[in-house]
Protein backbone atom coordinates (compact mmCIF):
# COMPACT_ATOMS: atom_id res chain seq x y z
CA UNK A 1 0.00 0.00 0.00
CA UNK A 2 1.62 3.98 -0.79
CA UNK A 3 -0.12 6.89 0.70
CA UNK A 4 0.59 10.32 1.36
CA UNK A 5 0.94 11.59 4.82
CA UNK A 6 0.78 15.07 6.47
CA UNK A 7 0.70 16.99 9.80
CA UNK A 8 -0.35 19.79 11.53
CA UNK A 9 0.95 21.02 15.53
CA UNK A 10 -1.85 22.82 17.12
CA UNK A 11 -5.04 22.62 19.11
CA UNK A 12 -7.47 20.46 18.74
CA UNK A 13 -10.82 19.06 20.77
CA UNK A 14 -12.02 15.57 20.83
CA UNK A 15 -14.70 14.03 22.26
CA UNK A 16 -17.06 10.53 21.72
CA UNK A 17 -20.09 10.82 19.64
CA UNK A 18 -23.36 8.72 19.03
CA UNK A 19 -25.63 7.38 21.56
CA UNK A 20 -25.51 4.01 19.64
CA UNK A 21 -22.34 3.18 18.61
CA UNK A 22 -20.03 5.30 20.09
CA UNK A 23 -16.79 6.72 18.75
CA UNK A 24 -13.88 8.77 19.78
CA UNK A 25 -12.86 11.97 16.89
CA UNK A 26 -11.01 14.95 16.96
CA UNK A 27 -12.03 18.48 15.36
CA UNK A 28 -10.36 21.84 14.52
CA UNK A 29 -7.81 23.89 12.53
CA UNK A 30 -4.83 21.39 13.17
CA UNK A 31 -6.85 18.42 11.98
CA UNK A 32 -8.29 20.11 8.87
CA UNK A 33 -4.29 21.09 8.36
CA UNK A 34 -3.06 17.90 8.72
CA UNK A 35 -5.66 16.88 6.01
CA UNK A 36 -5.07 19.19 3.57
CA UNK A 37 -1.15 18.16 3.79
CA UNK A 38 -1.98 14.80 3.15
CA UNK A 39 -4.60 15.60 0.11
CA UNK A 40 -1.87 17.95 -1.59
CA UNK A 41 1.20 15.62 -0.81
CA UNK A 42 2.46 13.22 -3.33
CA UNK A 43 2.88 9.53 -2.87
CA UNK A 44 5.52 8.16 -0.29
CA UNK A 45 6.28 11.58 1.73
CA UNK A 46 5.00 13.50 4.29
CA UNK A 47 4.42 16.97 4.14
CA UNK A 48 4.41 19.23 6.55
CA UNK A 49 3.13 22.95 7.46
CA UNK A 50 5.40 25.43 8.55
CA UNK A 51 5.02 25.45 12.30
CA UNK A 52 5.40 21.66 12.54
CA UNK A 53 8.53 22.55 9.96
CA UNK A 54 9.65 24.84 13.27
CA UNK A 55 9.15 21.58 15.57
CA UNK A 56 10.86 18.94 13.75
CA UNK A 57 14.15 21.00 12.18
CA UNK A 58 16.20 20.12 14.76
CA UNK A 59 15.58 16.31 14.83
CA UNK A 60 14.79 15.86 11.05
CA UNK A 61 16.19 16.58 7.23
CA UNK A 62 13.48 18.79 5.64
CA UNK A 63 12.94 19.65 2.51
CA UNK A 64 11.26 23.20 1.74
CA UNK A 65 8.60 22.82 -0.83
CA UNK A 66 7.50 25.96 -1.24
CA UNK A 67 3.95 27.26 -1.53
CA UNK A 68 1.25 25.27 -2.19
CA UNK A 69 -2.70 25.99 -2.85
CA UNK A 70 -4.94 24.54 -0.07
CA UNK A 71 -8.41 24.90 0.15
CA UNK A 72 -10.27 26.68 2.68
CA UNK A 73 -6.05 28.33 4.13
CA UNK A 74 -5.21 29.69 0.53
CA UNK A 75 -1.24 29.57 -0.18
CA UNK A 76 0.26 27.87 2.94
CA UNK A 77 4.13 27.17 2.72
CA UNK A 78 4.81 23.60 3.44
CA UNK A 79 8.15 21.08 3.34
CA UNK A 80 8.73 17.91 3.02
CA UNK A 81 10.13 15.16 5.69
CA UNK A 82 13.35 13.80 4.13
CA UNK A 83 14.90 11.31 6.78
CA UNK A 84 16.39 11.59 10.55
CA UNK A 85 18.63 13.47 12.14
CA UNK A 86 18.94 10.88 15.42
CA UNK A 87 19.16 8.09 16.21
CA UNK A 88 18.35 7.93 20.49
CA UNK A 89 15.25 8.47 22.15
CA UNK A 90 13.20 11.68 21.73
CA UNK A 91 10.42 13.99 22.86
CA UNK A 92 9.14 16.27 20.14
CA UNK A 93 6.51 18.68 21.95
CA UNK A 94 3.53 20.47 19.82
CA UNK A 95 1.72 22.94 21.13
CA UNK A 96 3.77 25.14 24.28
CA UNK A 97 6.63 23.95 26.34
CA UNK A 98 4.46 23.73 29.18
CA UNK A 99 1.54 21.53 27.75
CA UNK A 100 1.26 18.49 29.16
CA UNK A 101 -0.68 17.41 25.81
CA UNK A 102 0.54 16.85 22.29
CA UNK A 103 4.04 14.84 22.62
CA UNK A 104 4.96 12.09 19.92
CA UNK A 105 7.80 9.99 21.47
CA UNK A 106 10.64 8.99 18.50
CA UNK A 107 12.63 5.69 18.94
Amino acid sequence: MMSASGISCGPLVGGVIGARKPVYDIWGNTVNEASRMESTGEIRRIQVTNHAQQLLRNRFELKYRGHVAVKGKGMMETWWVMERKVTSTDTILCGDPGDKVGYVLLD
